[in-house]
């Protein structure tokens, strides 16, 4: 049975693979969380890029009342006609930038146009921030730092999306002790401005401004703050589609990042590099295993093997959600590879859920 030979070595390929990055990082030496009391006046803007967020901004508002204090906070609005830009008004403590912009992208440049703090706290209006959360980022930055992301915890997702975050959340957390964390999560991070000088073709800020500072010879750092994300995927078509976005748009700034590797410090490019793989040699591995197994299960397989390795794979499917998890992203990954050369994304994603979902 050549095929099944060959599809059996392919997927423990692509297994070994995550296998050996996960147990790399979870032997990682814990890292010290740097002292803040050099950062207690740190010049922070917040910046909120938002686009008819007429469901969530009175909420959005109301969490930055409680995190602000007395830091200067900018809503970027993106050519809002819903209502947005009148609660802001009405709301009355925040600076609003009115623009046409409707691409989060180009609304972050326009941010760095009208402001000048060193750092920048990007939120979306659809993550609820605990009131310290400003503070924790802050106690994560030292020299060698260049972003600081935080936790996300998602409200009524897909509960594949909620073991995702968790995951992520891990991951980011362990890769930050072997020297930095890969990406950050775009609902809420810290940045130095220097970062957020994004190109107009980037799609997927928080993984850029991540690349570019690692580029630099900085750090990404993971801080101890837990975000609410009131917007997730809930079912299992909208979890698809959002995957392959995030798929393609991480995929665009890998393509774009690594020619410039040798010029990263070692720690970061080995950072860089392994997810660079998570993301193309697995999903390759995974597409060329399925393709075997599929040839194989066609022509050298009995009705009888045919039988047990589906109720095998339903069996494994039912009993294990980070077996469906990887499938899912290997799936998606896959099909942003085959499709990247097609691909017209924009930072101005359809919203995930339409207004009448909220709660």
């Amino acid at each position: 049975m050549p095929f099944l030979s060959a599809g059996l070595a392919l997927l423990f390929g692509a297994i070994a693979i995550v296998g050996a990055y996960a147990v790399w990082l979870a032997t990682a030496r814990r890292r010290a969380t740097p002292s803040s009391t050099s950062r207690t006046t740190t010049s922070v803007v917040i910046v909120v890029p938002v686009f008819d967020e007429a469901p969530l901004i009175d909420g959005k508002l109301a969490n930055l009342d409680a995190l602000a204090n007395k830091q200067r906070v900018l809503i970027v609005d993106g050519g809002s006609t819903d209502g947005t830009i009148d609660r802001v008004r009405a709301h009355g403590k925040f600076e609003l930038l009115e623009t046409t912009l409707r691409n989060k992208s180009a609304q972050l440049r326009e941010a760095l146009r009208v402001t000048s703090e060193e750092w920048i706290l990007v939120t979306d209006a659809d993550a609820l921030l605990e009131p310290d959360t400003l503070t924790k980022l802050l106690a994560v930055i030292d020299d060698s730092t260049g972003v600081v992301g935080a936790s996300v915890r998602p409200v009524s997702a897909h509960a594949l999306e909620s073991l995702h975050w968790r995951a992520t959340d891990w991951l980011r957390d362990r890769e930050s002790d072997r020297g930095s964390a890969a990406i950050v999560a775009a609902p809420c991070y810290l940045a130095h401005r220097t970062f957020l000088e994004l190109p107009h073709d980037t799609i997927a800020d928080d993984v850029h401004v991540a690349c570019r500072a690692m580029l630099a010879g900085l750090r990404v750092g993971h801080a101890d703050a837990r975000v609410v994300e009131l917007r997730s995927p809930r079912t299992l078509r909208a979890l698809l589609r959002h995957k392959y976005r995030k798929a393609d748009a991480y995929l665009r700034e890998i393509v774009r990042f690594v020619p410039l590797t040798p010029r990263m410090p070692r720690a970061q490019r080995a950072i860089f590099l392994w997810r660079a793989a998570l993301l193309t040699l697995v999903p390759i591995l995974g597409m060329l295993a399925t393709v075997a197994l599929a040839i194989s299960f066609a022509f050298e397989f009995t009705l009888a093997m045919q039988l047990g390795s589906v109720a095998m794979l339903v069996v494994i499917a039912l009993a294990s959600r980070g077996a469906m998890l990887a499938a899912v992203l290997a799936g998606v990954s896959a099909v942003a590879l085959l499709t990247y050369p097609f691909s017209r994304q924009e930072a101005s994603f359809p919203k995930i859920l339409q207004p009448i979902e909220y709660e």
